[in-house]
């Protein structure tokens, strides 16, 4: 009888930590719909020339383009 209700209890307990975390979750969703929201620590990438905290085509240019310049001053 003492180790169902120490079960019980027990059960009781799980249920209680995950409402909890998942109304913590819920109810703070700070997001504001933005792409790009403020960020508080920056990590640094390597491959982000152009700092838009996004890795993409642009930054392939520049990375290119400092490589084989277009333009050369020769």
């Amino acid at each position: 009888m003492e180790k169902k209700m120490t079960t019980m209890i027990a059960a009781v307990a799980v249920v209680a930590v995950v409402l909890v975390a998942g109304a913590f979750v819920i109810l703070n969703n700070d997001d504001d719909g933005t792409k790009n929201a403020a960020i508080a620590s920056q990590l640094q990438i390597r491959g982000n020339a152009n700092d838009d905290y996004t890795i993409d085509g642009k930054d392939l240019d520049i990375v290119n383009d400092v490589i084989a310049p277009k333009f050369c001053a020769c």
